[in-house]
C-alpha cells in the first residue's frame, strides 16, 4: 500500500470530516507519529522496509495530494477527549442508577479538567 492509500485509509478510520469545509481531521499529535504508524502498519503487513515510501515522501503525498487532511489542534474543532466519550458509553449502559450518577459526576469533572487543560494551552 502507497502512504497515499494509507493515509486516506488512516483518515477514514480515524478523522472527523468537517462538515463546513470537507477536510478531514485527525486526532492531535505530530506527522512523525503518522509516518511511524505507517511504517509499523506495512512492516506488520510484512511489506519488506525497502518498499515502504521514507518518511520525507510520506509527508511530501500528505502536503501534496491530501491537503485537506489536516491534524487538528487540542483546541480546535472536533476535539474530542477519549476519556469522556467512554465515560459517556459507560453511563448509556449503565442500568443502575447509583452507577450511572456516579459516572455522570466524573463525567464532569473530566470536562471541567479537559476545558482547564484546553484553555491553559
Amino acid at each position: 500500500m502507497d502512504a497515499r492509500g494509507w493515509l486516506l485509509d488512516y483518515s477514514k478510520m480515524h478523522g472527523d470530516t468537517s462538515p463546513l469545509n470537507g477536510r478531514v481531521f485527525l486526532p492531535t499529535g505530530l506527522k512523525q507519529y503518522y509516518y511511524a504508524s505507517y511504517l509499523r502498519d506495512l512492516i506488520m503487513r510484512g511489506v519488506p522496509v525497502a518498499q515502504i515510501s521514507s518518511q520525507t515522501t510520506f509527508l511530501k503525498v500528505w502536503r501534496e495530494d491530501l491537503p485537506w487532511v489536516k491534524i487538528r489542534t487540542p483546541s480546535g474543532p472536533f476535539t474530542h477527549c477519549g476519556i469522556c466519550e467512554y465515560l459517556k458509553m459507560l453511563i448509556s449502559s449503565a442500568s443502575d442508577s447509583a452507577i450511572r450518577t456516579r459516572l455522570m459526576l466524573r463525567l464532569g469533572g473530566a470536562t471541567m479538567t479537559f476545558k482547564e487543560h484546553s484553555e491553559s494551552s
